[in-house]
């Protein structure tokens, strides 16, 4: 119903019958169908005799339901169907598109208002396409070098790519250092052997998606989708390079209690543990330990994750805005070996 696609010279009553295929006349329409309808969208009630030309935009949009649904289905594509409707309306919307589903009729839903499709649906996928993600850290990916380049989007992003992974390695030798030698004391308390290891976890970060571009530390972004920005695996340098290319919004995870906070994108810190989680509650957006646990697969917490970006997007304090730090975050790259 996004362009509405209802007969403006018609009433209320005529569009309906129409839509309506088996019957010819407003009456021969299921009189209990059609209260069950009125319950929902009560403007169609009110204004039957009306032509729909003269209609609100809301009340436009509730008429084009209302003829998708006049009869039941088998399957109904629904395309914006929340567009210009009052928050009122739009909870009836919701109960009708439940009551569809409990008729067992399938119902493939387009919807802008994200929060409303997620408590409907029983699968969800999100349209990426306008959407922008910074993988950073670029020591921390040297071992999937190679699965990297394999995902590139063109020739150009693979040869930036390996320019990139180039440049380190030489970095790391002028300074007396190894690329496999990045993993920390704290990585290696938690397990983490070698660099391949480490860059497996780092690498899945970025999803599976293909890498659309490679741009230095801070630079800006000119294309859409995964980009890789060039930065050292120190954490506030890191953070501080996505700022300021343009992203307004951190993911952080943690497995050691990074206490991290960043202004003015707001960071969301991930908890890799439970244990890590429970000791600091107050510093922790989300717990992702349960994964591990088998308690909920990663699907599953990705749509929670999801539904918090959704939120915090909208005006929801992070745990570190909450605890009021962030101030002191920004560290741009400095000279020297920074790994």
């Amino acid at each position: 119903p996004e362009t509405m696609g209802i007969f403006a010279d018609l009433t209320v009553r005529d569009n309906l019958t129409l839509a309506a295929r088996s019957a010819r006349r407003a009456e021969d329409i299921d009189t209990a169908r059609l209260e069950w309808i009125f319950g929902f969208f009560p403007p169609m009630k009110t204004f039957w005799l009306h032509p729909a030309g003269k209609l609100s935009g809301g009340q436009k949009q509730m008429l084009a339901v209302a003829r998708a649904i006049i009869e039941p289905r088998a399957l109904i594509l629904i395309d914006e169907p929340s567009k210009g409707l009052a928050p009122s309306i739009i909870n009836n919307l919701v109960r009708c598109l439940r009551e569809l589903k409990a008729q067992r009729t399938t119902v493939l839903l387009v919807e802008q208002n994200f929060n409303m499709a997620r408590s409907l649906g029983d699968h969800v996928a999100v349209m990426d396409d306008g959407a922008t993600v910074l993988l950073s850290e670029t020591p921390e990916l040297s071992g999937t070098e190679e699965v990297l380049v394999a995902r590139s989007a063109d020739d150009g992003v693979r040869a930036k790519l390996r320019n990139l992974f180039q440049w380190w390695r030489d970095y790391a030798a002028a300074g007396g250092a190894e690329m496999d030698s990045n993993p920390t004391p704290g990585n290696q308390a938690g397990g983490i052997t070698n660099i391949v290891e480490k860059s497996v976890g780092a690498a899945a970060k970025g999803g599976s998606t293909a890498v659309n571009d490679v741009i230095g530390y801070a630079e800006p972004i000119d294309r859409r989708g995964l980009v890789i920005m060039d930065s050292p695996g120190y954490d506030p340098a890191s953070v501080t390079g996505q700022v300021a290319s343009g992203a307004n919004m951190i993911c952080f995870t943690t497995g050691r209690g990074s206490c991290f906070g960043s202004k003015p994108a707001p960071t969301v810190k991930l908890s890799t543990t439970t244990t890590l989680y429970n000791r600091m509650r107050d510093d922790i957006d989300l717990d992702c330990g349960g994964v591990v646990a088998g308690e909920y697969t990663v699907d599953r917490r990705g749509e929670q994750l999801a539904d918090l970006l959704c939120a915090i997007a909208s005006g929801e304090q992070t745990s570190s805005e909450v605890l009021g730090y962030g101030d002191e975050e920004f560290t741009p790259w400095l000279d020297g070996v920074t790994m």
